[in-house]
């Protein structure tokens, strides 16, 4: 984890994590809103492998609602998935169980703890930080609660590092 993703790094490996398909055409969209041309790289020896070049205060904003759009199925991020199919495939039943799963996943468990605690209070809290666990949720408030909390797990810091 001490290299920065680049845009398409960090776009190939957010669809991977989910398990998303391409839905939409606009990926190269997505990477300039990056800030990675695709196909414009002005030097022959490739696209910078320097953080600087993709982490910027704009960059990251842009990864993030990338992040939010992709986990929410929204068509903002050019693709889609199935997080009840993922759930199921994985015998997964709570929110603590996803935000483990995403924890091995992307993190080889080294989430920290507070970070694993936090993830899982805003997906046991509703919008008025009001207990309320996502379990007990009627089906598409579930959803769309766990999707949230996916989306702040791809959001994470240690997502943007390879």
């Amino acid at each position: 984890f001490s290299k920065v993703k680049s845009p398409l790094e960090f776009i190939n490996s957010s669809y991977r994590a989910l398990g998303a398909t391409i839905v939409d055409d606009d990926l190269p969209d997505q990477m300039e809103d990056m800030a990675m041309t695709f196909f414009r790289r002005d030097e022959p020896d490739g696209y910078s492998e320097l953080g600087l070049d993709w982490v910027d205060t704009l960059s990251v904003l842009e990864r993030v609602r990338f992040c939010q759009a992709l986990s929410d199925n929204s068509n903002r991020s050019a693709g889609s998935w199935d997080i009840q199919a993922l759930m199921d495939r994985y015998q997964m039943t709570t929110s603590e169980d996803l935000i483990d799963y995403f924890n091995d996943l992307l993190f080889q468990g080294l989430l920290a703890e507070g970070q694993k605690k936090l993830l899982l209070k805003f997906a046991n809290t509703d919008e008025a930080g009001n207990p309320s666990p996502a379990e007990s949720l009627r089906d598409s408030q579930r959803i769309e609660r766990l999707q949230q909390t996916v989306g702040l797990l791809l959001s994470s810091p240690g997502f943007h590092f390879q």
